[in-house]
């Protein structure tokens, strides 16, 4: 949800004035999982970590083997014995992790280094360039390796700044995998205290008139995100099986959503008195203007100060109530990561 504002409602509607908050926003409660992560699940990060960035070993004196990466050179034949054109060049895969054509894996498991081999592939019907063809390929095995083994020197040779051993490796992927996941957690909080805080404005409280504003500015938005793409509205809602009238429905319920926490995070700031420094109001205009490449013109015609000073505003508001809610962990049931 966002959090820009979308002109300042304090000045341009008077009746906002008259909304009042129904309730608190003070020491809200949001309830998390504790970060768990399990040596199993970090042995199994660790490990593809590990094949992806450490050199590999190139072998020279046998076949292949389970988990080798194998470098190869192809070429393709119709029935007629002619050359595809579009089926031709070179790749690395691993062996036996099904990312290529098993025909073609099984021809390249017998084969030594600068060998070549044939191997036939039936193509499936909904194959986008050989729908229900059958080629057969030349194969030219042109590089066999290996993983290393695990260890400190293996480590060493990945050259990651810091990381020389094991033990140093294995706590860099643990600590990857723990500030993805609070990551992840501390969205979860922000996302609910919002809901809390747009729950202090009652639905039935808000202009009908700025619902619709706000309705028709996203609806405009979106058609000019269409024309971007070279489609109209009825191609879009013909191609998803919407109607313009559900889709304008779902804007309405966003609005309404969006309106509550905009209008209650001005109240809390209001309320707080908090004010936005010239420099903080120039930094943070420096910033957007540096992140969306525009000129302090074109910046002043789209954003205009006191709006960027009423978003700075609603920030800080939203800060205060994440810095007073009360965050509580179940430990019973942690949040693993699986993947």
């Amino acid at each position: 949800m966002s959090l820009e504002v979308k002109g300042n409602f304090n000045e341009k509607f008077d009746i906002l004035k008259d909304i009042k908050l129904n309730g608190g926003y003070e020491g809200f409660k949001v309830k998390v999982n504790e970060i768990f992560i399990s040596d199993k699940l970090l042995g199994q990060r660790v490990e593809s970590e590990f094949r992806r960035q450490v050199p590999k070993i190139e072998v020279t004196d046998r076949l292949l083997q389970e988990d080798d990466y194998a470098s190869i050179e192809f070429e393709a034949v119709d029935e007629n014995n002619v050359k595809v054109e579009n089926a031709s060049g070179s790749l690395t895969f691993q062996v036996g992790k099904k990312r290529i054509y098993p025909e073609i894996e099984e021809c390249v498991k017998t084969l030594n280094k600068d060998d070549s081999g044939k191997a036939r592939v039936k193509f499936s019907a909904n194959h986008p360039s050989f729908p229900n063809k059958e080629l057969q390929f030349t194969i030219k095995l042109v590089k066999i390796e290996e993983t290393p083994q695990f260890n400190d020197a293996s480590v060493k040779n990945i050259k990651l700044p810091g990381i020389d051993t094991v033990d140093q490796y294995t706590e860099k992927i643990r600590k990857q995998l723990f500030d993805s996941e609070k990551q992840k957690r501390d969205y979860e909080i922000k996302s609910s205290l919002q809901e809390q805080i747009g729950n202090l404005v009652n639905s039935e409280d808000l202009p009908e008139f700025l619902i619709e504003a706000n309705v028709n500015m996203s609806y405009e938005q979106f058609l000019k995100s269409l024309e971007i793409y070279g489609l109209g509205k009825n191609d879009y809602f013909e191609k998803t099986g919407q109607t313009e009238e559900n889709f304008k429905e779902t804007l309405k319920k966003e609005a309404i959503l969006e309106l509550r926490l905009t209008i209650a995070l001005s109240k809390i700031a209001a309320e707080k008195g908090f004010e936005v420094s010239a420099e903080e109001l120039q930094k943070e205009k420096e910033k957007l203007m540096k992140e969306y490449q525009i000129k302090e013109e074109e910046f002043e015609e789209k954003v205009g100060g006191v709006q960027l000073e009423e978003s700075l505003k609603m920030r800080k508001a939203l800060e205060y109530v994440q810095n007073s809610a009360i965050i509580i962990e179940n430990s019973e049931s942690p949040a693993e990561i699986e993947k």
